[in-house]
């Protein structure tokens, strides 16, 4: 009998036609570029007697209502089920590519076209069936009704950029060998991952460089709802989007414990782009309006520089709706004409 080693898995994703119906098998699906990530996997609720046995031992307990929790981490790495996640996370919907001026800055983004999402008035909510493949045994599980409840992004220089993709789900379905892989040949997207290293990093107006990290977290707080007659939560519902994240800096003045003292709002702006000829295959996001939480940094040690952690929260602008814009140039960079 085969043993499934470690690292021979994929996973795959197709968005469903109705929420919590697994999509169909075959074609028509994305191939998840993972890194080593703790996948998803199917919960139950442990329901135990609290009878008061006069032998003092427990009767056997039940399992109840099923719930599926887990993640998945990438490079980022735009097209593909990357760009699909970018829509998910901020809960819109991509646009078409063109010339975006908002992320230009030092001739970042100049000469490619890019597709922008933002956080709508509106939220749209969609749900995946996502295939988990273990390809020495032959087998596959499918997790139905999973939506994209959270995506942190850490920028760290000397790494690849990457993304944690944070999922929510209602039911799980194992397969035969006969059934697996569920999904076939699903599309794979061949793009070089992106870099920290080489971004144009825009704070409070100004291009910087002294920045020596940035993290940057979208999340929809989320939750099943367990019913009577059913194992399974009639949706995964979703509520409230926070942007928050942390810029560690090299201290150089006191100007960031001035700002946190006067809540000053500013702009926080990333772009990655790869170190091609344009168009270039690019990410970026903005923050229209950021505000400084926290401040912390070490009074003394160390032999490098002295380094601060600034926490911020992000917030759409008075009157507008947008409290986070992601820029995508998709797989195939397109030039500027």
């Amino acid at each position: 009998m085969a043993s499934q080693s470690a690292t021979n898995v994929l996973a795959a994703c197709k968005r469903e036609a109705v929420f919590g119906t697994e999509e169909s098998s075959g074609a028509g699906a994305d191939r998840i570029r993972i890194l080593d990530s703790p996948g998803l996997k199917l919960n139950r609720a442990n329901i135990a007697s609290n009878e008061r046995r006069t032998d003092q031992l427990m009767n056997i307990g039940r399992l109840g209502g099923k719930s599926v929790t887990g993640s998945y981490t990438t490079e980022v790495n735009p097209g593909g089920e990357f760009d699909l996640f970018l829509e998910d996370l901020v809960r819109g919907t991509i646009g078409s590519l063109q010339e975006e001026t908002t992320i230009d800055n030092g001739g970042a983004g100049v000469g490619t076209q890019v597709a922008k999402v933002s956080t709508p008035a509106t939220p749209i909510y969609r749900s995946y069936t996502i295939e988990q493949y273990d390809t020495d045994i032959d087998q596959s599980e499918t997790f139905i009704g999973c939506r994209l409840v959270s995506g942190a992004f850490s920028f760290q220089p000397g790494e690849m950029a990457t993304c944690e993709w944070g999922f929510q789900g209602v039911d799980r379905n194992v397969k035969t060998t006969v059934q697996s892989p569920w999904y076939t040949s699903p599309t794979l997207t061949a793009g070089v991952p992106l870099i920290a290293d080489d971004a144009v990093i825009t704070y409070a107006g100004s291009p910087i460089t002294t920045l020596t990290g940035v993290n940057l977290t979208v999340s929809t707080e989320a939750a099943g709802q367990p019913v009577i007659g059913s194992f399974v939560s009639p949706d995964i519902f979703m509520n409230m989007l926070t942007v928050s994240g942390d810029i560690t800096a090299i201290r150089e003045d006191l100007a960031a414990l001035d700002d946190f003292d006067a809540e000053t709002e500013f702009e926080l702006k990333v772009v990655l782009q790869a170190p091609t000829a344009a168009p270039k295959l690019t990410f970026a996001f903005v923050c229209p309006r950021i505000k400084i939480m926290d401040i912390d940094a070490a009074f003394s040690g160390g032999d490098a520089a002295k380094v601060e952690t600034r926490q911020f929260m992000g917030y759409a602008p008075a009157g507008q709706n947008n409290a986070i814009d992601l820029y995508t140039s998709t797989e195939t960079p397109t030039l500027v004409v």
